[in-house]
């Protein structure tokens, strides 16, 4: 056991720091991807409108790349924008899953290092502190 909570703690958060650098990558992707989708937006208006001229300059550049039965089918561009929004938020999901069962995770353990605290005192200690305020803080202070 560690002299304070606050290394217990940092124990405890470094335990999960691979989780930690998973929900954080998985929140850079649905950000990127959220980024990402304006810009295919634009490159479906310049494919699909025939009145902005060519699109094989500098700003259609995703056009250049795909077959141009692709690229003039309003399908196409429409299951393009829902597949990138739909991953977006399937990254944000897998994030808020990750974080979420950390903080779980990292509160029961808290909780068992404290009660393991509280029991090792002496009675003293219990004379001084009344038991409904040790279950208010423990209760309260640690969500």
């Amino acid at each position: 056991m560690q002299k304070t909570l606050f290394a217990e703690l940092k124990t405890i958060i470094l335990h999960y720091r691979w989780n930690f650098a998973k929900g954080l990558s998985f929140i850079i992707l649905a950000n990127f991807l959220l980024i990402f989708n304006p810009m295919i937006f634009r490159q479906a208006l310049l494919a699909l409108d025939p009145s902005s001229g060519s699109v094989t300059d500098k700003s259609g550049w995703l056009v250049r790349w795909l077959p141009s039965a692709f690229t003039s089918s309003i399908i196409f561009w429409g299951l393009l924008l829902v597949s990138i929004a739909f991953l977006s938020a399937l990254f944000r999901n897998k994030m808020r899953w990750y974080f979420f069962s950390i903080g779980g995770d990292v509160e029961k353990k808290t909780r068992s290092l404290l009660f393991s605290r509280i029991q090792s005192q002496s009675m003293a200690f219990f004379d001084n502190h009344g038991t409904g305020e040790l279950l208010s803080r423990l209760t309260n202070d640690i969500t």
